[in-house]
């Protein structure tokens, strides 16, 4: 009886190493070229993301620049106003000061 228990167990050793050699290649065959092609074709997204947030980060400044550049452009036009007209400015000012002060009382 004995050596039928030994029989056995060598049995399972064997089915068990054999197991184990056909995980170990369906793992070769299979799933580390799955994982190596899911690595590429994510790293492939996260370049293309890189690429299109470059872009939309170019954009805004660029519109920045040109908000700057208006907003440089109108303060001088209305320097210009204020040097050519400084009376006709300062009741300008004083008559929408007039009429925000009576605004906000109410």
């Amino acid at each position: 009886m004995a050596s039928k228990s030994n029989l056995d167990l060598e049995g399972v050793n064997e089915s068990i190493t054999d197991l184990r050699r056909k995980m170990e290649a369906l793992m070769e065959d299979r799933v580390t070229p799955a994982v190596g092609r899911a690595a590429d074709r994510a790293q492939a997204f996260v370049g293309r993301a890189q690429n299109v947030a470059s872009d939309y980060a170019g954009q805004a400044q660029d519109y920045a620049h040109q908000a700057q550049d208006f907003a440089r452009k109108e303060a001088d036009t209305v320097a210009s106003i204020v040097k050519e007209r400084p009376f006709t400015t300062i009741a300008l000012a004083a008559g929408i000061g007039y009429v925000l002060a009576r605004l906000l009382r109410r």
